[in-house]
């Protein structure tokens, strides 16, 4: 059975770690283009990685895939949410909605939604 209040727990941490790091890899390491996406994407499985292992999944699932969905669907969907106000209203207000419209942006959504599916799979006990 899905725990709605640890998918939403677990979105939010995954947003602000990645919020987090972004920002040090654009302002701090000066990082951009495709090694800025690649570093994005690493953070992005890393993060959803260890929540999913340590802190949602704590013994093996009965239907994995459908939980994992659900967490992974769950993460991106919430990640989806705080984008509309950070980037499209925010940062990159000037592109508006066409920021979803990025490829970079897809990957990293279907690597939240992938990387729960593994963890969930792979989990022994």
């Amino acid at each position: 059975m899905c725990d709605y209040k640890k998918i939403l727990i677990a979105g939010l941490l995954n947003y602000a770690v990645i919020f987090l790091a972004t920002t040090v890899f654009m302002f701090v390491l000066g990082v951009s283009g495709m090694v800025f996406a690649v570093m994005t994407w690493v953070t992005i499985a890393l993060t959803v990685y260890l929540l999913s292992q340590n802190y949602y999944f704590t013994k093996k699932p009965k239907k994995p895939l459908n939980e994992g969905l659900m967490l992974g669907l769950g993460i991106g969907a919430i990640s989806f949410v705080i984008e509309i106000f950070v980037m499209v209203n925010g940062f990159a207000s000037d592109m508006g909605w066409s920021w979803f419209m990025q490829w970079e942006v897809w990957v990293s959504y279907l690597v939240m939604v992938i990387t729960p599916v593994c963890v969930a799979m792979s989990k022994k006990k």
